[in-house]
This record gives structure tokens, sequence and C-alpha cells, in this order.
């Protein structure tokens, strides 16, 4: 299981408040203390899109895309999704069966994958975790809609 511990603010974020604002929170798949989903985090902060969204939620990618998905059948409210996918949360046996179906649902919603990176952070740190980071385009999104 991972740590899903928010951050602290950033010193900028402090050095300048009039500038910038921080929240506290993650996203995940349901809201619950910290966590939230992408609809909720929208909503609160009165966004409809977001330009570029980058998940790095140690684990929780899966059932945070499912409900993303779930959330916003339509057209996405971004136009681009970096994420890392931690491919230790499945157990070898099952990736064929898990990863077909939900690759195939990323590309029906319009997620075109153009670039990954094996992360080797954590094999470099000595752990077992294997995570691959991927860049998506929303193809479904129309060019300069901002």
């Amino acid at each position: 299981m991972f740590d899903h511990t928010i951050p602290q603010p950033p010193a900028l974020v402090s050095k300048y408040p009039e500038r910038a604002t921080w929240s506290a929170f993650g996203i995940s798949g349901n809201d619950s203390g910290s966590l939230r989903t992408l609809k909720s985090l929208l909503n609160s902060n009165q966004n409809e899109f977001i330009d570029i969204l980058k998940m790095d939620v140690e684990g929780a990618e899966f059932d945070s895309l499912t409900r993303i998905l779930k959330d916003f059948p339509g057209v996405l409210p971004f136009s681009q999704l970096l994420v890392e996918i931690h491919l230790n949360e499945v157990p070898p046996e099952e990736k064929p069966k898990f990863f077909l179906p939900l690759w195939k649902s990323w590309e029906e919603a319009g997620l075109r994958p153009f670039q990954s990176e094996l992360n080797y952070l954590t094999l470099q740190m000595g752990e077992e975790r294997i995570c691959i980071e991927f860049s998506f385009l929303n193809i479904n999104v129309e060019p300069f809609k901002f």
C-alpha cells in the first residue's frame, strides 16, 4: 500500500499568497478525506477544463481514471494527460485481462498515447515497483479550445 500523504505547499506559494493558492487535495476514484475525484475538484474550483492534467497518485491511477471516464462520458475535461502507471498494482497473471479493456476504454474516451518512458527511479532505489510515465493527447478536444 502506498502513502497518499498530501505534501506541504511549495515555498513560492507561501512567499506570494496574493498570486498563488494551495489546496491540499489529491485525486482519487472517490471523495474521502483529503482525496477528491476530478469532477469534485473542478466543481469546487469553478473550472470546466484543464490544459494539462498530471497524475502521480502512487497506485490510485486506475481507480481515478476509471472514475474520470464515468464522470465525463462525453468529452474529457482536459487536453493532455500525463500519468505514472504502477504496473505492480496488478498481479502478472492478471495483466492481460486487466490492461486490454482498460486501455481500450481510454482510447474510446479519446486518450491517444504519444510518449512513454520507464521510470527507473524506483529500481535505483532498490524497490520492486515498475512504473511507466505515459503521455496522452485527448483527440476529442478541438485544437485551441481553451
